[in-house]
């Protein structure tokens, strides 16, 4: 009884010493938070009324409170995803450390999830939860866990867009439960609300935005995103694509602004300089400051006001990405690959956890180790997120880190027996 009490005071100990570390660190600011301080027209609605109900209840005090409570909920999903791991694997209290450890590590490390006035940080929370109720739907083969976790996802994608990822891996997950066990009434249910999703969010944020700007309008600035890759692997020539007179004009003036300041592909000498990282570091000065808002200063001196800015800017770059995209398809595909391969870090882990994934899904369905199915779905998972990076935007930790700390579980899993035989002699 004792050693219990023991484990489970140093267990809340990891909790409390991080949180402790946390109101010590304290709020901090990007230049996005300011905008979802503002609940600027093209910022999330989940994390914009989040931090409202902070700001009209604390006033400017209220970054303490926003902090702590980030923590709370990103301590309270990794505590019932510990809760779910030790159930169904019978992990060791040492093995779980070690796990509790690396979930709290963007907290205490390189990222600091809690204190960051950023939609990543309740993002956090939700995937490591969302994580747990996938993870005990596929283990005990259970369709009420995906309903379950339905609604999380919602909260998930209208927080950060970024998670549409995510449906085709939870769909795959109703299609492995029935190959397993036969549950076709609530899977069709399932199947139905997932498809359903997408348009549930974007009525979600049309009704949002007209209860806050007045505009029954969709605008996240996705397609501003996505089309700058495709600006920046292009050509002067690919103006002649475009059939209307604004496409072109757009194109010209973007073209010419990102050629002069020498944000272009082409104009990169190989042999010094990454053309990678000259995206990743410019990215703000090529899709923020040229794409869009040398765009938004054009149509303003044209008299439109500034949702008609937005949405104006939007329009066009949506109309204007696919062929962009067609035109240079070889650039941009390269482009893409690479973008995808530093979302990994490098080309031999990408490999590494290809290898594991194609490895784990054909024992998953071959056999019924639980184990393999576990690393199968959170690789997915990552691989769908950090896919869906590469191609709309820049591939940085801050998008990308959601998903790190499952090659650690993996590894936990396989050489927690030694930790047991550890424990057991000493």
């Amino acid at each position: 009884m004792k050693q219990v009490n023991v484990k489970t005071i140093s267990y809340y100990c990891i909790y409390f010493v991080v949180g402790v570390f946390v109101i010590f660190k304290g709020a901090i600011y990007y230049p996005d938070s300011f905008a979802f301080l503002k609940m600027s027209f093209n910022r999330s609605p989940v994390y914009s009324s989040f931090l409202k109900l902070f700001t009209s209840v604390f006033g400017d005090n209220f970054e303490l409170p926003v902090t702590i409570v980030q923590y709370i909920l990103i301590a309270l999903s990794i505590h019932y995803f510990l809760k779910v791991f030790k159930k169904i694997f019978e992990v060791s209290f040492l093995g779980l450390t070690v796990l509790q450890l690396i979930l709290l590590a963007p907290c205490y490390h390189w990222f600091f999830a809690a204190n960051k006035l950023l939609s990543e940080s309740l993002s956090y929370a939700l995937v490591i939860f969302i994580s747990a109720l996938l993870t005990q739907g596929l283990i005990e083969r259970n369709i009420k866990f995906l309903i379950k976790l339905l609604i999380p996802l919602f909260v998930l994608i209208l927080t950060r867009g970024q998670f549409l990822a995510l449906i085709p891996v939870v769909l795959y997950s109703v299609v492995f439960i029935n190959f397993k066990e036969k549950q076709i009434k609530q899977s069709l249910l399932v199947l139905f609300l997932l498809l359903a999703l997408p348009a549930i969010v974007s009525l979600s944020e049309r009704t949002y935005n007209k209860i806050v700007h007045d505009k029954f309008i969709n605008y996240k600035m996705s397609s501003v995103h996505a089309i700058s890759a495709a600006f920046y692997v292009s050509d002067a020539n690919d103006e002649a694509i475009f059939t209307s007179k604004e496409e072109k004009d757009l194109f010209k003036r973007t073209y010419t602004s990102l050629s002069e300041a020498g944000f272009l592909k082409k104009e990169l000498k190989k042999d010094i300089f990454d053309y990678q990282e000259l995206f990743r570091e410019n990215f703000t000065k090529i899709c923020n400051a040229r794409v869009h808002q040398l765009n938004l200063d054009y149509y303003a001196v044209k008299g439109l006001d500034y949702y008609e800015q937005q949405i104006k800017v939007d329009a066009l770059t949506s109309k204007m990405i696919l062929p962009l995209i067609k035109n240079n398809l070889k650039s941009w595909l390269g482009f893409v690959y690479h973008n995808l391969k530093y979302t990994f870090g490098t080309s031999k882990y990408m490999v590494l956890l290809l290898i594991i994934l194609f490895y784990s899904v054909y024992i998953s369905f071959k056999t019924n180790k639980k184990e393999f199915v576990f690393i199968a779905f959170m690789i997915l998972c990552m691989f769908a997120n950090n896919a869906i990076i590469a191609i709309a935007t820049h591939s940085v930790n801050r998008y990308t880190f959601y998903f790190d700390w499952v090659l650690f579980a993996f590894v936990i899993l396989f050489i927690d027996p030694y930790f047991k035989k550890i424990i057991h002699v000493n």
